[in-house]
């Protein structure tokens, strides 16, 4: 077989699919906890932040979401993933490019689909993101978060789904990386 055939029969894979494998990949890892409970570490966590560059126990939400989107890219075989690399929330919603970005308050069914990551500012230089897996009504969307927990909190310890609205106060917008 010559080299055009077999790259011919290569899969070709698009920055849609490399979305969907991201998701796929955080689902895979809800449940995941810190050990012990509100160290930010485990040997899962580890890798995030080291994905990021970051010492361990530093809070790991951004560091979740490289990771996922990082590894997703490499699963498809695409170079020049969007994501900025960083493990902090807010330097990642400022390098995302304008055209890419969705503010909350003008989000929908329309404009923000299934893996685009969502932004928190907390104030004080903290935030919280994850990724965006359906929507649930016109405001209200299920995510997949890592470092949370039932009441919403952005160092809750585990990868979890949860419902959000972007019609709470801290929600910043989405990013859609596709």
């Amino acid at each position: 077989m010559s080299t055009e055939q077999i790259n011919k029969a290569k899969p070709s894979f698009t920055t849609h699919d490399a979305v969907a494998a991201a998701v796929q990949i955080a689902l895979s890892k809800v449940g995941e906890k810190e050990e012990p409970a509100g160290s930010n570490d485990s040997p899962f966590i580890r890798e995030c932040l080291a994905s990021v560059n970051l010492q361990p126990k530093q809070p790991w939400c951004m560091a979740f979401m490289y990771w996922c989107f990082s590894k997703a890219w490499q699963q498809c075989g695409l170079s020049a993933m969007p994501v900025p690399r960083t493990g902090h929330v807010l330097t990642c919603w400022n390098k995302t490019p304008i055209a890419r970005r969705v503010m909350a308050k003008s989000a929908n069914r329309a404009n923000v689909k299934a893996g685009a990551q969502f932004f928190m500012d907390f104030g004080s230089n903290k935030g919280h993101t994850g990724i965006l897996l359906e929507w649930v009504d016109a405001y209200k969307f299920k995510t997949i978060e890592g470092n949370t927990d039932a009441s919403g909190s952005r160092t809750g310890g585990q990868v979890m789904i949860r419902t959000r609205d972007t019609r709470e106060p801290k929600m910043l917008g989405f990013a859609n990386w596709m």
